[in-house]
């Protein structure tokens, strides 16, 4: 949770704060907003990483209509409105960055072998979604440029995070670093688009 996540930031000497919110549903969206501006008086840097990894659950031939809108409520829907509940108050101020977090799926198509000797599966979804919110990042950077508010996409290629033996070596073998990402990897590119 984000509040525990804070609190040991805290504990190391850190002002960290933390604030629950549900990125598909546009009544928490504009609880965190109205709850972080009255606490703080300003928002400067909105970083987009969540993902509704409800809607990616299975391969493209067993998707379901519901499945995709649980996906779209949270990774397009949630986007937009996160986006619109704190652009105005970064125009107000003519200073805001905004980073979203695609993946490198979102540039390129997914590559099947990877999944070979595994049960995964690559979503239609994850591909779709992460496209298009790298062309939504070009159309805030292209919009609200001039009104002093700047528009990032980062576009990671895959994070280690206890997938199986075969995935992680296939997966590795197409890395030219040798390794699968880090969570810490992406926080000094992430640091450099909020300054």
């Amino acid at each position: 949770r984000n509040e525990d996540f804070a609190a040991s930031l805290r504990e190391r000497g850190f002002d960290a704060h933390g604030m629950q919110v549900d990125i598909s549903e546009t009544g928490s969206i504009t609880r965190l907003h109205d709850g972080l501006i009255e606490q703080f008086g300003r928002l400067d840097v909105l970083v987009n990483s969540a993902l509704a990894r409800d809607g990616h659950a299975a391969a493209f031939e067993e998707q379901t209509s519901e499945m995709i809108g649980r996906s779209a409520a949270g990774d397009f829907a949630g986007l937009f409105g996160i986006c619109q509940a704190f652009l105005p108050d970064m125009v107000r101020q003519e200073k805001g960055s905004i980073i979203n977090i695609s993946s490198i799926y979102g540039v390129v198509a997914n590559d099947p072998g990877i999944y070979l000797d595994t049960d995964m599966k690559q979503p239609a979804t994850y591909s779709f979604v992460k496209a298009g919110m790298i062309n939504f990042t070009r159309y805030l950077a292209n919009y609200y440029g001039r009104q002093g508010v700047r528009a990032n996409c980062i576009c990671p290629g895959g994070y280690t995070g206890g997938q199986p033996g075969p995935f992680v070596d296939n997966y590795t073998k197409r890395c030219p670093m040798g390794r699968m990402l880090e969570n810490d990897d992406i926080k000094g590119a992430t640091v450099f688009f909020a300054s």
